[in-house]
């Protein structure tokens, strides 16, 4: 079998743009972590939460995942806006 080649430089899906993506996010991830988890305070902690589930949102394959990769991206922007300046983000009706 040819599970022994995911991750690698030989995985033959590894390359495609849709999992550049998907690891490129994954270090987006670990970085954001690692600089609010030390700024959770109270009126902080709900956004850190919301920051932290935000990969939750991102489902489905090509166009869809592609949407939900948007819109997770303008939410993260919000999110920690808010979280560097100390306050909690303003609750937004759901679309």
């Amino acid at each position: 079998r040819m599970k022994g080649l995911r991750g690698t430089v030989l995985d033959p899906f590894g390359w495609l743009p849709e999992r550049r993506v998907e690891r490129a996010l994954i270090a987006q991830y670990e970085a954001d972590m690692a600089e609010v988890l030390p700024l959770v305070a109270p009126p902080t902690e709900g956004a850190v939460r919301a920051l932290a589930e935000l990969p939750l949102a991102i489902r489905g394959f090509g166009p869809v995942k592609d949407a939900a990769v948007e819109k997770a991206a303008r939410q993260r922007a919000e999110l920690l806006a808010a979280i560097r300046a100390g306050d909690t983000p303003q609750a937004q009706a759901a679309e």
